[in-house]
């Protein structure tokens, strides 16, 4: 299996569980805060898709469709679910018209990342605003949302 298709099969794991991890979320805490630095849940969740086709976009990629990008105040779970799917389609299909060999990254001239690498900051990512929403969830003492149950083994 080569490095694009394992990425690929990654990738949908993780949006599956960031996902997963929305639906579950309350409706009424999208908006709440760890802390006055951080930036609300539904704002982070949009950033998935922003940042993904952000990536693409520096690497030289097209991207293949139009996206209704959800409003950071007022962007429903299925507005935020469907861009976060529409967003992921195309970022594997532009993924896909790119050559492995030539392609890079160029991070607003702070990081240099060839191909694969940039694949990897992709998922990292993703990683990271898991990670921020797992410590929102701790902070406000919710319920732990199955998706994060199921993977990382979390009871509480």
């Amino acid at each position: 299996m080569n490095n694009l298709n394992i990425f690929k099969k990654t990738f949908g794991w993780y949006r599956n569980l960031t996902i997963e991890l929305l639906k579950q979320l309350p409706e009424d805490r999208m908006d709440d805060q760890i802390s006055s630095r951080s930036i609300p849940i539904r704002c982070q969740l949009i950033d998935l898709g922003d940042m993904q086709l952000k990536i693409v976009g520096l690497m030289g990629g097209k991207h293949m469709g139009t996206f209704k990008r959800p409003s950071e105040t007022t962007g429903s779970k299925d507005e935020i679910i469907s861009y976060l799917n529409e967003s992921h389609k195309a970022v594997l299909k532009t993924l896909e018209t790119m050559d492995p060999q030539t392609t890079s990254l160029d991070w607003f001239g702070r990081m240099r990342f060839n191909f694969d690498e940039a694949l990897a900051f992709m998922l990292a990512h993703e990683a990271m605003h898991h990670g921020e929403i797992l410590s929102f969830i701790f902070a406000k003492d919710l319920p732990m949302p199955n998706a994060f149950k199921d993977t990382w083994g979390f009871e509480r």
